[in-house]
């Protein structure tokens, strides 16, 4: 079973870049636009890596 990798952004199209390049490499790639999609999906499947704007994963800076 390929490792599954979660990526979080709000780009669509850079989200689905991601996903192909990933998806040929033999991950099984899903994908959320928003922390509360990305949560859900982390409570359902055993997600390896995560890929995310620091935002959308809780890390980012406040200006």
């Amino acid at each position: 079973m390929p490792d599954h990798i979660l990526i979080i952004d709000r780009n669509t199209t850079e989200l689905l870049k991601l996903r192909e390049i990933l998806t040929r490499e033999g991950y099984s790639v899903l994908t959320a636009t928003d922390s509360i999609t990305a949560k859900r999906i982390c409570q359902q499947i055993p997600i390896k890596f995560i890929l995310g704007e620091t935002d959308e994963i809780g890390c980012g800076t406040s200006h």
